[in-house]
């Protein structure tokens, strides 16, 4: 049962060190019952200097609950991280972080209203 969604449809460029991705964060409320959460991130393109490498992240707070690395390809490619936990009820806010995890270039994301990406949360009950 979903329990939290949010999109992105706007680019974000430059990114070097860790940065909240724009509008992919999302509040929700989880029962009581001890169930498992899945997390889902979903971004249509990254692309930079090939060669570097990118740590895509699911948060909450300053905490990071699963991490991701892909290689940067200059043509871009969609990127997804995910991951099932089983939080306390009640309020958690998780979001999606990205940063270049090695190399020296700017590494980019391409959304538009055709192309979102997303952050998708659902009780597995």
């Amino acid at each position: 049962m979903q329990i939290g969604y949010a999109e992105a449809t706007t680019t974000q460029s430059n990114i070097t060190s860790e940065v909240d991705i724009t509008s992919l964060s999302v509040d929700v409320t989880v029962s009581t019952g001890g169930y498992k959460v899945r997390i889902t991130g979903f971004l249509p393109r990254m692309y930079g200097t090939a060669g570097d490498r990118v740590a895509f992240r699911i948060k909450e707070g300053s905490t990071t609950i699963q991490t991701a690395y892909y290689g940067v390809v200059a043509e871009g490619a969609a990127l997804i991280v995910e991951a099932i936990i089983t939080p306390s009820a009640g309020n958690h806010t998780y979001k999606l972080t990205m940063q270049r995890d090695t190399g020296s270039n700017n590494v980019n994301l391409y959304m538009a209203s055709d192309a979102q990406g997303f952050i998708h949360v659902e009780e597995l009950v």
